[in-house]
């Protein structure tokens, strides 16, 4: 079964949209709603809830550790969830992927490229600096960089040229 190629450059689009939600507005949402809420809860004399620095700094350097090693797993299992049509014909599964299913698979892809920014956000309620906090926003919007489908990547899932019609 052949998709029309306007129906894979619509998709593709969608793709690109949706992970430059989850990758700019969802972290700048954080961002916001962290600074919100640690002027209501910090409101009297307690600055942060990990009082010793060198505790803050020690769970700072984890959670930055977690979320650069996040950058390699999403690249990784990209490679391994959407491979283009004709890398994967030499496997069993060699059908002609459903535009649903490569939706699923990069809002997975994307939900996990975001978790930098979620760790950035537990950090700065435990104490962190709003510097830091932006870090790990940047290391979500870098993975999203890496991982985002280009046209060409996006029709090779389903056997496609991008010139093939597409107006691309």
């Amino acid at each position: 079964m052949r998709i029309d190629p306007d129906e894979i450059r619509k998709s593709h689009m969608q793709m690109v949209l949706k992970g430059l939600i989850m990758s700019l507005v969802i972290p700048g949402l954080l961002v916001g709603a962290g600074m919100a809420l640690r002027n209501i809860m910090f409101s009297g004399d307690v600055d942060q809830v990990i009082k010793s620095d060198k505790d803050l700094q020690v769970f700072f350097y984890a959670l930055m550790f977690v979320a650069i090693m996040d950058v390699p797993v999403v690249l990784f299992l990209k490679k391994m969830l959407l491979k283009p049509l004709d890398l994967a014909a030499g496997s069993e599964s060699a059908e002609v992927p459903t535009l649903s299913k490569i939706a699923a698979q990069y809002t997975i892809l994307y939900y996990l490229s975001m978790a930098a920014s979620i760790w950035g956000f537990i950090y700065y309620m435990l104490g962190g600096t709003i510097e830091y906090f932006i870090l790990f926003a940047l290391i979500s919007l870098l993975t999203f960089r890496l991982i985002r489908p280009s046209a060409e990547f996006y029709y090779s899932l389903f056997g496609e040229r991008p010139d093939d019609g597409a107006g691309m």
